[in-house]
């Protein structure tokens, strides 16, 4: 719009230099007229006029020449214009694209956000559970330095003694020959403790067989009979077969019914066979416990039961403990697959961890031997 008020003011300046030149061409044909009789005296006049008029003819061509440069000019910016116009077109197309895009990623990251806002508060659980192990363990860490410390004292002590009094040199080297005995004691039970998780494996191994021998036994004659009346006299047989094969491998004693009643074959149980792992491992912790440490914390074997009864109640108390009081870093609450025998495949596994873990601790404290037991 610009251009053409430009273009507009040119063709008036035009039209008025066209007046103006009228006007000039009638003044000198007036002065021509008048001044015939003195074109002598008027010649300098009329040079000046001509070459007034030759000015304003130059002025009026540089007038046109502009004015068709100015229109060449307008004529260009209207073309560049209309393809602004266009350009800017496909550009608003592209932007519209662009923000859909924009919409569909902003959708998508809010998800993913979502997604990553659980993670976190995964993470951050189990961070408060790392923190609140960091504790223990800084705690248990601080017990272990003070109890150094305090041999270190006793020792400081002893040798201050030994230097003052020579008389108590035969009483420490009793109490070294005492520390040598244990140590001798504990060794060998280490090395009986290794026969035992040895005949244990093996029995667990058989156990595992005939109890995979029964199952398949069990579902090819379920597969191979029609379910009649007859079936639940059959019940009573069952146990009795299930009573008998437990005997044949492990003794529960006084569980023995309980196991039978809920028909729970403890044998094919990874947990019950842990479990005798954890029993046997932690009577002689709890005698490095009393030799080490001041807090005594291991259980100790019951001589009034077998292993096998002792590992039962055991395992039955942990699955019970996790229902009662579900730890944060299982995540979830625990269920029971079968109730009082059998939890959810997650919760049995971190069971499985759990006294992993702890057996793992124990055998470590007590000596590199144990390592056989991971």
């Amino acid at each position: 719009m610009k251009l053409e008020a430009t273009a507009r003011d040119q063709a008036v300046d035009w039209h008025k230099l066209q007046a103006e030149i009228s006007a000039l061409r009638n003044e000198l044909a007036e002065v021509i007229r008048e001044k015939e009789a003195a074109n002598d005296a008027m010649r300098d006049d009329l040079a000046k006029t001509k070459a007034r008029l030759a000015r304003v003819e130059q002025q009026r061509n540089n007038k046109i020449k502009q004015s068709h440069d100015r229109l060449r000019q307008t004529e260009r910016l209207i073309t560049r214009l209309k393809r602004a116009e266009r350009e800017v077109a496909v550009k608003r197309s592209a932007l519209e694209r662009a923000q859909a895009d924009l919409d569909a990623l902003r959708r998508s990251q809010e998800q993913q956000n979502a997604v990553q806002s659980s993670k976190l508060e995964e993470a951050q659980a189990q961070a408060a559970d790392l923190a609140r192990a960091r504790d223990d363990l800084a705690k248990q860490v601080q017990s272990l330095t003070d109890s150094a410390d305090r041999l270190q004292s006793r020792a400081e002590s002893i040798e201050q003694t030994l230097k003052q009094r020579d008389e108590e040199l035969d009483e420490q080297r009793k109490l070294a020959e005492a520390v040598k005995r244990a140590q001798e004691e504990a060794d060998a039970r280490a090395e009986s403790l290794k026969r035992d998780m040895e005949t244990e494996q093996a029995r667990r191994r058989a156990a595992e067989q005939i109890v995979q021998q029964l199952q398949n036994d069990r579902e090819h004659q379920m597969s191979n009979r029609e379910p009649t009346a007859s079936t639940v006299s059959n019940s009573g047989e069952d146990g009795e077969r299930l009573a008998a094969h437990i005997r044949q491998h492990v003794d529960l004693g006084q569980y023995l019914e309980h196991a039978v009643a809920a028909g729970y074959d403890v044998t094919a149980d990874p947990l019950f066979l842990l479990m005798r792992r954890h029993v046997v491992v932690a009577d002689p912790y709890r005698d490095w416990q009393k030799l080490h440490i001041d807090r005594v914390t291991s259980r100790r074997r019951d001589p009034q039961q077998m292993l096998d009864e002792q590992a039962y109640a055991a395992v039955t108390t942990a699955r019970w403990k996790l229902v009662d009081l579900p730890h944060i870093r299982r995540g979830k609450k625990p269920t029971w697959r079968r109730p009082g025998i059998q939890l959810d495949d997650v919760s049995e596994k971190y069971l499985w961890t759990i006294i992993n873990e702890q057996i793992d601790e124990m055998t470590s404290r007590m000596g590199a031997f144990f390592e056989l037991y991971r």
